[in-house]
């Protein structure tokens, strides 16, 4: 586990497979569902995610300073990312950076979520971080530089409720990095 971004791609054949590792007695299981997302302004990174209290000082949902950091409760998922394949030469296959999606719902729907979400069509590229209820934090320093789409779903069913629909889009060679959730 890295806090630091510090893959890097072979340039021979000749490098060490990265390690694995895989328990009988104790294999290591995370519950599943992103539960928060974080959203900040571009250009204003975190000096060390790791810590708590940098955390504390940046997220709020009512600060107007530009490097506030928000946090969106959700209900929400990742699947598969989308990645083109190519055929070359001796046999050979190469990808595509892969495209990530989020697709989350936010159940609070009060009229300053709403409006928030209405924002959305801005076309805004935010610097994302997301959470699970397993207990990891994913993006880095840095966070995920990402697009943000937000829209109102209003079923038919009265017995249902009116959510707000988050999608936060990315392209990356690699998966986020993780660690530990340090503000669960």
């Amino acid at each position: 586990m890295a806090s630091i971004d510090t893959l890097v791609c072979a340039t021979d054949c000749t490098t060490t497979l990265p390690v694995v590792e895989f328990s009988t007695c104790a294999p290591q299981l995370l519950q599943a569902q992103v539960s928060h997302i974080y959203l900040a302004n571009d250009g204003f990174p975190l000096t060390n995610w790791e810590d708590p209290a940098e955390w504390a000082t940046r997220v709020s949902n009512t600060n107007p300073a530009p490097e506030a950091i928000r946090e969106l409760v959700v209900v929400g998922s990742i699947a598969d990312p989308t990645v083109t394949e190519r055929k070359i030469s001796l046999g050979r296959t190469v990808y595509s950076p892969q495209e990530f999606t989020i697709t989350a719902r936010v159940d609070d729907n009060s009229d300053l979520n709403y409006d928030f979400a209405r924002a959305s069509g801005c076309n805004r590229q935010y610097r994302v971080w997301y959470a699970t209820l397993g207990g990891k934090l994913y993006g880095g320093n840095e966070g995920i530089l990402a697009n943000l789409r937000m829209w109102e779903v209003i079923p038919e069913d009265d017995q249902e409720l009116a959510t707000l629909s988050v999608e936060v889009k990315w392209r990356n060679k690699f998966s986020p990095i993780r660690i530990p959730n340090p503000i669960a």
